[in-house]
């Protein structure tokens, strides 16, 4: 399934695909099948409609290669883009918590203007119940700091403070999700978007050049993506036979 996709387009991908394989003879076509989507599906209200419907969904979260062991040393091999270091002159209003980097020798938080927050409560808990470490910054790192408009939503604050989430939360079908796909069978199940949707997007729209829609309103750009895929298995059945088409 593609990226981007609200709340109310997933649930006509679900309701069409049910349709279809009822209407071919299959009984209860979704229950306990295994599917895969990326992390633009990755919401609360698409996690409680994989539940409706009874699906095995691995649906991963935007953060979950960083959770990866397979990825922690992925950094090095990449070209630097920040010649200038300019990384922390960030586009939006405030900082959020994804701005601040956590010192594992010291074990303090660190802000964008490279100040630590010391851990002044390790046990907070919010009143929906999430529990977080919550850090406090030292109020001479912010009273003449650079980048306090930008920390700092009420001029009035004395200093920052930042709660970082964790642990499991009774009912969380987020943190469910993500549990799940950080287990080995997890990554190998959702790794085989690689062989099996992605290749289907790759020949419709650079083998093809079938990157755009023509025409305007839903149903005429419905209408023209059913024959961009229907170019696409009239190559498969070509090149490999009905069987695989429909596989």
């Amino acid at each position: 399934m593609e990226k981007g996709k609200t709340a109310q387009a997933w649930n006509r991908c679900w309701g069409g695909a049910k349709d279809k394989l009822e209407a071919i003879g299959w009984k209860e076509p979704l229950k306990d099948r295994e599917i895969s989507a990326d992390t633009g599906y990755y919401s609360v209200k698409n996690l409680e409609a994989c539940k409706e419907h009874e699906v095995d969904a691995y649906v991963p979260d935007p953060q979950f290669r960083k959770r990866d062991v397979r990825f922690a040393d992925a950094g090095r091999h990449r070209r630097s883009v920040d010649k200038r270091h300019e990384k922390y002159k960030s586009k939006k209003r405030w900082f959020s918590v994804e701005d601040f980097h956590l010192d594992d020798r010291t074990g303090k938080l660190i802000c964008p203007a490279g100040h630590g927050l010391y851990v002044r409560n390790r046990n907070f808990q919010t009143a929906e119940g999430y529990k977080a470490i919550a850090y406090q910054a030292p109020k001479t790192a912010c009273r003449d700091c650079q980048l306090r408009s930008k920390c700092l939503r009420n001029p009035n604050t004395v200093s920052r403070q930042v709660h970082v989430f964790y642990g499991k939360r009774p009912g969380s079908l987020t943190d469910e999700m993500k549990r799940k796909i950080d287990t080995e069978d997890g990554r190998r199940i959702y790794s085989k978007r690689m062989g099996i949707v992605e290749p289907v997007f790759g020949n419709i729209r650079t083998c093809k050049r079938m990157d755009r829609f023509t025409l305007r309103g839903h149903i005429k750009v419905n209408l023209q993506w059913m024959l961009y895929c229907l170019v696409h298995n009239i190559e498969k059945i070509s090149n490999f036979g009905k069987s695989y088409a429909m596989a």
